[in-house]
C-alpha cells in the first residue's frame, strides 16, 4: 500500500496513519489502525481449524489495532516533533470504522477467492473441501494461502471555491479583437485559457485537498458563470470603446463533496502461529461438515465511472492525441484535453497512448485506487531537468549559458537557454520530451560565469551527462 498516494497527507507511526482534518479544530489530529491484532486466550491465539471428511470449519478472534492511553502519548509526541506543537495542545480522535471483514482463500501465486464475513454470526467460516487445504497450509505456516482482511473508508468533507473580483474591461477588449464575442462557445473556450495561461488571475481556496473530480466540477461552473458575464456584454458589440469603462465584476463560486480514502488492512493467517505447535489449532470431526454453497458464477461485476484528466498543458510539448484504455472502454481525449470520463466494470490499471505532431510516441500505465485519474508529465513521457546555479551567486554577476538535450531513441531534441539571475532567482526547471522512464539521452552545454568586480568572464563546459539535476559551481 502507498500511504502517500492513496490516504489523505499525513504520515504512519506504528500501525497508525496519522493526518490533519482542515475541518477540525486546530491541533486536532485524526487516525486510523493500519494493522489487524489477534486476541489471545490463555496466552495462546485465538484461533481454531476443524476438519471433516467434508468441509472445516475455520474460527478466528481478531480486531483492528486499538489504540492504548501510551501509544497515543507516542502519536502527540510524534506530531509535536514533526509540527513544532506542544504536546498539551494536540488532541486525537480515531475516525469513524465501520469495516468490512472477509476471508480471502487461495493457492500461492493464485488469485484470492474472497469470502465476506458476517460479524452478527461470529468470526467463523465454514470453507469447502477444496478451500480446507489452503487453511490448512495456512494453519502450518505457508504463507498467501489464507488472509484475513478489514477494509473500510476515510471520509473526508471536502471543498473549493473559485473568487475573482476585478475590472474586466480589458479582457472584454480582447475578446473582441480575437473574434471570440461571436458565440457563447466562443467567449467560453477563451475565458478559460486566459485562465489557464494565467492571464486572468483567480483566488482559490481549498479544504482537505478535493478530488480531481470536484476540482473539474468547480473549476467548469466558475468558467460557465464568468462567460455568461462576460458575453452579455461584448454579444453583438464590434466596438471596443462601447464597453462600459471600467467594468468591476465579482464571481465566487465553491461547492463541497465528501472524498473518501479506501482503506485495506491484511493479516496472514501463516505467521498467526509463529512460535507455536500448529497441532494445538487443529481439530477433528467426526461428523461431517457440510460444504458451503459458493455461487458457480460470481456476480457479474458492477460497472464504475472514473474521470482522467491532465495536470499540465499537452499543447505546450505538442502532444496531438492522448488515448485511455482501461478494460474494455476506449476513450480519446478531446482536443483541448479536457477531462474524460471511462466506465468500465475492470478495477485494472489505465493504459495511457501518448501521440505527438513530431511522430513520437508514448505508452504508460496508471495503478487503480478507485480515484479519478490525473496524468502527470511523466506519464506522457517528459522528463524534469532542474538547473540550479546558486552556488554561483556569491561572487558572480551573471551566469549565462544554453543546456542541449541529445534523445537515445524517438524523443525530441531541445535546447534551453538560461540567464541568472531569473527574476532574481538562481534555480530554473523544464521539461524535455524524452518519451522514456527516465532522460533516455544526455545533456550537454557550455556556460559564462560573469565575476563580480574586476575579472574577465570565464567560459565553462559541461561534458555530456543523463544526470536530470545539474548544480553548477
Amino acid at each position: 500500500m502507498n500511504l502517500a498516494t492513496l490516504l489523505p497527507p499525513g504520515f504512519s507511526f506504528k500501525q497508525l496513519y496519522c493526518f490533519y482534518d482542515e475541518t477540525k479544530l486546530k491541533n486536532h489530529y485524526s487516525y486510523a489502525p493500519l494493522a489487524i491484532v489477534l486476541n489471545d486466550i490463555d496466552q495462546q491465539p485465538d484461533t481454531s481449524l476443524t476438519l471433516s471428511d467434508e468441509g472445516a470449519i475455520f474460527r478466528w478472534g481478531a480486531d483492528l489495532l486499538k489504540a492504548d492511553t501510551s501509544l497515543l502519548q507516542q502519536l502527540k509526541n510524534e506530531i509535536a516533533n514533526r509540527y513544532d506543537i506542544s504536546p498539551g495542545e494536540i488532541t486525537l480522535s480515531e475516525v469513524d470504522l465501520s469495516a468490512k471483514v472477509a476471508l480471502l482463500v487461495s493457492k500461492a501465486g493464485d488469485k484470492f477467492e474472497h469470502l465476506p464475513i458476517e460479524l452478527a454470526k461470529g468470526e467463523t467460516e465454514t470453507l469447502t473441501s477444496t478451500e480446507k487445504p489452503n487453511a490448512l497450509a495456512a494453519v502450518n505456516g505457508s504463507k498467501n494461502y489464507l488472509l484475513l482482511e478489514y477494509s473500510y473508508d476515510l471520509t473526508l468533507q471536502t471543498s473549493l471555491q473559485n473568487y475573482y473580483s476585478d475590472d474586466i474591461n480589458e479582457l472584454l477588449r480582447q475578446i473582441i479583437l480575437t473574434g471570440n464575442n461571436g458565440s457563447k462557445a466562443y467567449c467560453a473556450a477563451y475565458i478559460k485559457k486566459s485562465i489557464d495561461d494565467g492571464n486572468v488571475q483567480i483566488t482559490q481556496t481549498t479544504i482537505n485537498e478535493p478530488s480531481p473530480e470536484l476540482c473539474n466540477q468547480v473549476n467548469s461552473k466558475f468558467c460557465e458563470l464568468f462567460s455568461d458575464i462576460a458575453f452579455k456584454y461584448v454579444n453583438g458589440v464590434n466596438n471596443i470603446y462601447d464597453l462600459p469603462n471600467p467594468c468591476n465584476q465579482t464571481i465566487d463560486y465553491s461547492n463541497g463533496a465528501p472524498r473518501q480514502y479506501p482503506l485495506l488492512c491484511s493479516s496472514d493467517v501463516a505467521t498467526w502461529l509463529e512460535g507455536f505447535n500448529p497441532k494445538d489449532f487443529v481439530h477433528y470431526s467426526n461428523t461431517p461438515i457440510p460444504n458451503p454453497h459458493r455461487p458457480v458464477n460470481p456476480d457479474k461485476p458492477v460497472n464504475k465511472t472514473l474521470s482522467v484528466s491532465v495536470s499540465f498543458k499537452p499543447s505546450d510539448f505538442q502532444i496531438s492525441q492522448i488515448t485511455l484504455i482501461w478494460g474494455k472502454s476506449t476513450e480519446t481525449m478531446p482536443w483541448d484535453f479536457d477531462p474524460t470520463d471511462l466506465t468500465s466494470d475492470t478495477r485494472g490499471s489505465l493504459q495511457i497512448e501518448v501521440s505527438y505532431f513530431f511522430g513520437g510516441s508514448y505508452k504508460s500505465e496508471l495503478a487503480y485506487t478507485s480515484e479519478d485519474w490525473v496524468i502527470q508529465p511523466a506519464d506522457a513521457g517528459l522528463c524534469l531537468i532542474e538547473l540550479d546555479a546558486t552556488a554561483l551567486e556569491q561572487h558572480n554577476k551573471k551566469v549565462a549559458g544554453s543546456i542541449m538535450y541529445h534523445p537515445d531513441g524517438q524523443g525530441r531534441r531541445h535546447t534551453e537557454n538560461f540567464t541568472f539571475p531569473d527574476n532574481g532567482k538562481w534555480k530554473i526547471n523544464w521539461y524535455v520530451t524524452s518519451l522514456s522512464n527516465d532522460l533516455g539521452g544526455k545533456l550537454n552545454g557550455d556556460y559564462t560565469l560573469t565575476p563580480k568586480g574586476w575579472g574577465k568572464p570565464k567560459q565553462y563546459t559541461l561534458d555530456n551527462t543523463s544526470e536530470t539535476s545539474i548544480i553548477l559551481q
